[in-house]
């Protein structure tokens, strides 16, 4: 269960049950789904978490240059003047 606004970007929409505050009951009517259909979990357990694998680690998650060869970091400091 989560909820972030444009939240599909980063993880797959597959892999989780967005919670929309304004419309609460389709994340209780997916619940309620995936609680009496147990494939449907294991379907959803087994689907990657991020939504597009590298690309979003380089894109959200590249803080450093050990992960996605840095690239965020790159870009942040380009935005900076560090570079």
């Amino acid at each position: 269960l989560f909820y972030m606004p444009q939240s599909s970007e980063i993880f797959n929409p597959k892999a989780f049950i967005y919670f929309d505050l304004d419309i609460p009951q389709q994340a209780l009517t997916q619940i309620r789904y995936i609680e009496q259909n147990p494939s449907e979990y294991d379907k959803m357990l087994n689907e990657p978490i991020l939504a597009n694998g590298m690309e979003t680690i380089e894109k959200y998650f590249s803080w450093g240059d050990t992960v996605g060869n840095g690239r965020l970091k790159a870009r942040i400091r380009d935005m900076m003047g560090l570079r």
